[in-house]
């Protein structure tokens, strides 16, 4: 496709595009009566925004939308469309490889949102302390934002937060705050290179069913024993990781049934395990496994051997 935008449609092609409730868009938002354009919208599309939009002062109403997905899209945090756009029902906002974002935008307006997606948003610094108004928030992915070091403290007023995404994030550590997260059920931080430590909090987390901090490479030393307070985990990834020891509490783990423990090259022996535990997968470099890794009531032993850095 040639670098001239699109002829923008008549409004009765457009009245025709939005009576299915979804409209691609390309190019600057049509001007006119723009509640009567798009009074019956719920999907919006926008490809192709001018990040500058300086002609672009009437406020664009979208009071029937739901989902706004604006990815890939050359946008940063200044860009006059967040103050424009009024949007009071709006449920998934996706900015996903939006690469000239370096902090989301304030996010206070959104009050139903409930999926924000930021992956990708390779440039992403900082997340906007205002996330912690969006008290409907259902998932939030930011996975590939290479460049977001630190998680807000807000994100702890998340109270509908289920799944929260940072794989492959720059993040260095998890906010104490996560605790508060009483109805999270999914947190995959895999391949977070940077994180060093996962709080004490995380033992709050009581309805988490899924754990995944496998390739965190600078995750060293010990998983918090309050690990073993997740009464309602099922699956703990941990792959890859430096740890030298897991927690005797973790054969307080009623509910799991998958732990991954593959190239843990470190790690010295294992606890006692969950008696529910169906699945275990490990690797060693040595002919001798960790002591305890075989447990008489696994479903599924899975065991590979792998060369010594030094052979």
């Amino acid at each position: 496709m040639d670098g001239n935008l699109r002829k923008l449609p008549t409004d009765g092609q457009f009245m025709n595009l939005q009576s299915s409730g979804f409209l691609q868009l390309r190019g600057p938002a049509s001007s006119g009566d723009s509640d009567k354009l798009y009074s019956e919208l719920r999907w919006l599309q926008w490809l192709d925004i001018d990040p500058d939009l300086s002609s672009w002062t009437t406020n664009l109403r979208l009071s029937t939308l739901l989902v706004l997905q604006l990815s890939c899209n050359r946008i940063t945090e200044d860009w006059s469309g967040w103050t424009l756009i009024m949007a009071e029902r709006l449920k998934v906002l996706d900015l996903a490889c939006c690469e000239y974002l370096t902090c989301t935008p304030d996010l206070s307006v959104f009050t139903k949102l409930e999926i924000l997606v930021l992956k990708g948003c390779q440039r992403l610094e900082q997340v906007h302390p205002s996330i912690g108004n969006v008290k409907s928030l259902v998932s939030l992915d930011l996975s590939g934002c290479g460049s977001l070091n630190e998680l807000p403290g807000e994100l702890g007023q998340l109270e509908e937060l289920k799944e929260l995404i940072l794989d492959y994030a720059g993040i260095t550590k998890i906010p104490t705050s996560i605790g508060s997260l009483r109805k999270l059920k999914k947190l995959s931080a895999r391949a977070c290179q940077s994180l060093r430590e996962i709080p004490s909090s995380i033992g709050k987390l009581k309805k988490l069913r899924r754990l995944s901090l496998e390739s965190c490479s600078s995750l060293e030393g010990e998983i918090p024993r309050e690990i073993g307070n997740l009464s309602s985990l099922e699956i703990l990834q941990l792959t890859g990781t430096p740890i030298l020891d897991l927690p005797e509490t973790i054969t307080n783990l009623s509910s799991l049934k998958h732990l991954s423990l593959e190239e843990c090259h470190k790690l010295r022996s294992l606890p006692e395990l969950p008696s529910g535990l169906k699945v275990l997968r490990i690797s060693s470099r040595s002919p001798m496994l960790p002591q305890g890794c075989c447990p008489m009531h696994l479903e599924t032993l899975h065991v590979s051997w792998t060369r010594s850095s030094s052979s």
